[in-house]
């Protein structure tokens, strides 16, 4: 029960990363925008594009903060293996490429193409 209470709290905290990421992503992109209106980047990272980037980034936070703090858990010793670090970084990689293409394909774009608006 006290590994659940850990694992809860612990994702809580993963949870507000992931907001302040995309809040602090589509702030900049906005200031960005505002203060340099003449630069025209050829790709712009939508909102799924920033999404998917912080889960991404608040997953390998989750992984290593595991690690550190509960290495005698299961997961967390899983993840003291050479195989089990491989495994989350390739993992996480291979399934936001997939879910990237397939967000795409139902008409969430990670990227837009043309000028920043």
């Amino acid at each position: 029960m006290d590994e659940l209470k850990f694992f809860a709290g612990l994702t809580a905290i993963t949870l507000l990363a992931i907001g302040l990421i995309i809040y602090l992503g589509l702030k900049l992109n906005k200031a960005v925008g505002k203060h340099a209106p003449d630069i025209n980047f050829p790709l712009n990272i939508t909102l799924t594009g920033n999404v998917l980037y912080a889960c991404l980034v608040a997953f390998w936070v989750y992984c290593a903060a595991i690690r550190a703090l509960r290495p005698e858990s299961s997961f967390g010793a899983f993840l003291n293996t050479a195989d089990g670090i491989a495994v989350a970084l390739i993992g996480s990689i291979f399934f936001g490429a997939i879910t990237g293409a397939i967000l795409e394909k139902l008409g969430y774009p990670i990227f837009e193409r043309g000028d920043r608006s």
